[in-house]
């Protein structure tokens, strides 16, 4: 991710902020449904997000309607 410019230097930062990008891409990936999601793995990884594809595995793993997203969010908001 160094080489695409993502990442700055191979410090902790740099990779929890690649973590974050990867995090975010997986999760567009997910609910973007009209996507070819074979196409949109294969570009994420071409730009040196390789980690994409298993983490959109993931989260179709995951049971969302036992989830509550409005009180993941308050909670989240809550710090500012």
């Amino acid at each position: 991710m160094i080489k695409f410019g993502y990442m700055y230097d191979d410090s902790l930062n740099s990779r929890i902020n690649a973590m974050e990008d990867c995090i975010i891409r997986a999760m567009c990936g997910v609910v973007m449904e009209d996507k070819d999601i074979e196409s949109y793995c294969k570009t994420n990884i071409q730009c040196g997000f390789v980690g994409v594809p298993a983490m959109i595995e993931k989260i179709n793993e995951i049971d969302f309607t036992q989830l509550n997203i409005n009180d993941i969010i308050s909670k989240m908001t809550e710090s500012y």
